[in-house]
């Protein structure tokens, strides 16, 4: 029997069967379900003729593409699989054991092969034939594309998207003509956000609450995964509820950046580095939210693009007296001037910000005043001396962090 169903899969591939027959064909010569997923965890495709009594998997097949939590996990394959092995085994989801393989062509990952054990074991079979089936529907999967591509045909955003991040278009002018086919419309003003996924891990494939939040706070939105990041497009003129979104990504501890307005889609790649920038940078400039504005953040991106010396023979000589006298006394007062000046000297919002008493940051202000020798109330550089703060509150960000990955890799 498996070497009949290994035929007719084999010369149902060899004469162009259609990817859906061809996919009702691997099922059965793997006597389990299978659905076929996009890079964007859509499914495109799953066998009919084997049908599954696991809810979970009856559910995903409905609604069409696999939750936003188990795809951040896949997502992270790396983190989650040996190196040597070739495939993803996950009993959490349900009774069910699933082995997931992902399908990739020259190096570029097109989507994911995933199998349910329903009739025969899993461990039946060799990995090798587990590989063929894999290496057979990419290849079907990519010439299924291909003629997409030339046919233009109901192109889905996710794709479109998708591309883009991938720098695969050729000119401007294979852009647009590929757009044509899509319902996305490039006129709009955009604004792109960036929801990191980085050592995520869930295995709840049942119900999508990250889906369904970005749907209700973000409306008309397209999101696909890339580089262990959810990147999200978003239509300026919808209404975002960025009150509830933040409250929604505060309870899932995840955080997310959002680049300045744009018009050209073409240049997307542009402001998901904006989106990076602000996801990367926005614990210094954001205290209480889980959402950062690239706008906000600009000041510190551009101070990546210098040395820690660069950067301080740009520093207020008062100001860097005040650092050597916190490295020196363990003392914190460049921090409280920085907010002092943020917040236009106003001693409670600055003692509102620092959590602390307002009776403190006076004494603090007094402090600072005695080793700066100058009194700030009568100082007229305040603009160069909050900026000279924001370099140092930078330099040790950016020390922190690199501290941080060295130990990681110990």
């Amino acid at each position: 029997m498996e070497n009949k169903a290994y035929d007719e899969l084999l010369k149902a591939s060899l004469a162009g069967t259609s990817f859906a027959h061809l996919v009702e064909l691997a099922a059965s010569y793997l006597n389990n379900p299978l659905v076929v997923i996009d890079n964007s965890f859509n499914i495109i495709a799953y066998s009919k003729n084997l049908q599954s009594t696991d809810f979970i998997w009856l559910e995903a097949v409905s609604r069409g593409y696999i939750t936003i939590e188990f795809g951040a996990t896949l997502n992270n394959w790396d983190e989650l699989v040996a190196p040597d092995q070739n495939y993803f085994d996950v009993s959490q989801i349900s009774a069910k054991t699933r082995r997931f393989i992902r399908l990739k062509y020259q190096n570029r990952l097109v989507g994911y092969l995933n199998i349910l054990e329903e009739y025969s074991p899993l461990t039946q079979l060799d990995d090798k034939v587990y590989l063929f089936v894999a290496a057979l529907l990419t290849k079907e999967l990519l010439f299924n594309f291909q003629q997409l591509n030339l046919d233009n045909f109901c192109i889905r955003e996710e794709e479109i998207l998708m591309e883009l991040l991938q720098d695969r278009f050729a000119d401007r002018v294979h852009f647009i003509s590929r757009i044509q086919g899509c319902s996305l419309d490039h006129n709009y003003l955009f604004h792109l956000g960036c929801i990191d996924f980085l050592h995520y891990v869930s295995y709840n494939a049942h119900r999508s609450l990250i889906q369904e939040s970005l749907q209700a706070y973000i409306p008309e939105s397209t999101s696909v995964f890339y580089d262990k990041q959810l990147v999200i497009l978003m239509k300026s003129e919808e209404e975002c509820d960025y009150q509830k979104l933040n409250q929604f990504l505060h309870s899932s501890s995840l955080t997310m950046g959002i680049s300045d307005p744009f018009e050209d889609l073409y240049q997307l790649k542009t402001y998901l580095k904006q989106a990076q920038a602000a996801l990367r940078l926005g614990a210094l400039v954001y205290q209480d939210s889980q959402i950062s504005f690239y706008e906000r953040c600009k000041p510190y991106h551009m101070f990546e693009h210098f040395e820690t010396n660069e950067l301080l023979r740009f520093c207020h000589h008062l100001v860097l007296k005040l650092k050597h006298y916190d490295e020196k006394n363990d003392t914190s007062y460049v921090e409280t001037l920085r907010a002092y000046l943020l917040f236009q000297k106003s001693i409670q919002k600055t003692a509102n910000y620092l959590y602390v008493h307002r009776n403190t940051i006076n004494y603090r202000i007094q402090k600072i005043k005695e080793i700066m020798g100058v009194d700030l109330d009568q100082y007229d550089l305040d603009a160069h001396m909050l900026q000279s703060c924001e370099i140092i509150q930078y330099i040790h960000f950016r020390n922190r962090n690199t501290n941080e990955r060295k130990d990681s890799l110990r």
